[in-house]
């Protein structure tokens, strides 16, 4: 089973999980490096366990836990119960398309998406961002360490169309924020990476509490994507994109 699989399961559950008092959603974009800092951020045993929850398919391990319950607004309180901390936080991640899709087939799982606050996580390369897009989409491979089931080959063409479509999914994640006046915090994966220990006790500050590295937990994360390819599509993207 790999890793991202295997932390639905029930040994990352929460030994003292308590009803939650603070709702913190990870609020990202494709190829963000967002599992990777979801991950860093669950470590730190005080913000949660943010992960896809309310991706069914991602989160099929946790759904076969739970048989029998169909209504996904009970999943979702039964999810609450198993991955709230004992600090009363409960965290999960959320990209634009699965927020869509809940809404369009289960207002009432929409309205359970109410955070009391939203990090936001952002890239600040974004050809970077929409070539690593481009590839995933392509080769059906979405995380370090799984098969690719398609080798992928260059295209500018979907290149762009991943660029752009990074950039429509801000602009939807800013008017969100606006419309429900959410209390949001931006981060920047780029720097995360340049100090990852100054971010998470930026975030653990900004949710009231003092972060403790001799409580880390022992949670396995994913090795960060990044080879030749990537770079050597980058060189020719850029060359493309020239006038």
């Amino acid at each position: 089973m790999h890793i991202v699989n295997s932390l639905f399961s029930k040994e990352y559950d929460f030994a003292a999980s308590t009803a939650p008092r603070l709702e913190l959603m990870i609020a990202t974009l494709p190829r963000a490096g967002s599992t990777y800092f979801c991950i860093e951020l669950w470590k730190t045993g005080l913000l949660g366990a943010p992960l896809e929850y309310a991706n069914f398919g991602l989160a099929k391990v946790m759904r076969e836990r739970l048989p029998g319950i169909e209504d996904p607004v009970e999943y979702w309180r039964q999810v609450q119960r198993l991955r709230t901390g004992g600090n009363g936080v409960f965290s999960y991640k959320m990209f634009m398309n699965m927020y869509l899709d809940h809404g369009r087939q289960s207002p009432a799982m929409l309205k359970r998406f109410a955070p009391d606050k939203v990090v936001y996580l952002t890239r600040r390369d974004k050809v970077a961002q929409a070539i690593s897009y481009s590839r995933a989409i392509k080769s059906k491979s979405w995380f370090a360490g799984t098969a690719t089931k398609v080798a992928p080959e260059y295209d500018p063409a979907h290149v762009r169309m991943s660029e752009r479509s990074i950039h429509r999914q801000e602009r939807f994640w800013e008017k969100v924020f606006q419309l429900t006046e959410t209390t949001v915090l931006p981060v920047v994966y780029e720097d995360f990476l340049e100090n990852p220990d100054a971010v998470k006790a930026r975030i653990c500050e900004w949710t009231g509490q003092a972060i403790d590295p001799g409580k880390y937990l022992d949670i396995p994360n994913l090795s960060r994507q990044a080879d030749e390819t990537s770079a050597a599509w980058t060189r020719r993207y850029l060359q493309d994109r020239q006038p």
